[in-house]
């Protein structure tokens, strides 16, 4: 059994994030750029979005992982008969 458990999200997150990055990145920096306590505040959101966006792809993936494991566990062994 084969499951996309998060994927869709955390593409969905993706896209959402680069959008939202490319929309307002620029003229947010133009506006708030110059004063140097929002300047901190913009880069603070910034880095919180990405590390939560990597996040988010690294418990997809480790979910996966430990799907494929306890398929493979669970699958029946194959034996080979020995000739006696």
């Amino acid at each position: 059994m084969k499951s996309t458990s998060g994927i869709p999200l955390a593409f969905f997150l993706t896209v959402m994030n680069v959008w939202a990055a490319w929309q307002f990145g620029v003229p947010l920096w133009q506006v708030w750029g110059a004063d140097p306590l929002k300047r901190v505040g913009l880069l603070l959101m910034s880095g919180i979005a990405s590390a939560s966006l990597c996040h988010a792809w690294a418990q997809i993936l480790k979910i996966r992982q430990l799907q494929q494991r306890l398929t493979a566990i669970s699958a029946p062994p194959t034996s080979e008969v020995a000739d006696v």
